[in-house]
């Protein structure tokens, strides 16, 4: 299915400054100077961002319960090329528009092989979705590709958060309630209780406890 509501701009430009794109109490996620930006357009207005450069992402994915730290932090070097949906603060008053050189500087013939494959990055993305595509406005959507050729998808939205990967789930909302799925266990906290999964153990606890 195609969806020609979402598309990407056709002018990429070049970070001249580190800059944060999202942080909040559980995760942050910048982009390096000299990264190669191109907007993404919804119904022709600017709602996201692809990147091609260098950027670092970490997430505070334990979950603190009565009986210790349960879970691992997420700390990951973005390398590959990655999108984000939703508002950036401060990102076109620290962008230029990308010359040829630097175009090519990022392994591209030039500006339409870096059109082409920005544009199969965003179709992979959005093609198995079905209907029209829509994402909340002041939301933040972020697909990070990875080495199975899928995608890690970290969402975050006011005081709820979300994040998967092949190996890794954690939801929070409010820090008061929490899931990690992790590979060697497997905790909720919430409603007053936890529990914790860790291979044939199981745990079951008041938080007050």
């Amino acid at each position: 299915m195609t969806h020609d509501h979402v598309k990407l701009g056709s002018q990429p430009n070049r970070l001249t400054e580190d800059l944060i794109l999202l942080q909040n109490e559980k995760c942050i996620v910048k982009a390096s100077t000299g990264t190669l930006t191109l907007p993404v357009l919804v119904d022709n207005e600017v709602r996201g961002h692809f990147f091609v450069g260098k950027g670092h992402f970490t997430l505070d994915a334990i979950v603190e319960t009565p009986r210790g730290a349960v879970g691992k932090p997420v700390d990951k070097n973005l390398d590959a090329p990655f999108l984000m949906f939703g508002p950036i603060t401060n990102i076109q008053e620290n962008s230029v528009p990308a010359t040829p050189e630097e175009i090519s500087s990022m392994g591209y013939s030039g500006l339409e092989d870096f059109l082409a494959k920005a544009n199969d990055v965003l179709q992979r993305f959005i093609g198995n979705s079905h209907g029209h595509w829509h994402f909340e406005r002041d939301s933040h959507l972020l697909a990070f590709g990875n080495a199975d050729n899928r995608w890690d998808i970290l969402i975050s939205d006011e005081n709820k958060l979300v994040y998967t990967s092949k190996d890794n789930v954690y939801i929070s909302k409010d820090n008061s309630k929490s899931i990690a799925v992790q590979p060697e266990s497997v905790v909720f906290k919430g409603n007053g209780k936890t529990v914790i999964i860790s291979g044939s153990d199981v745990l079951v606890n008041r938080n007050d406890e």
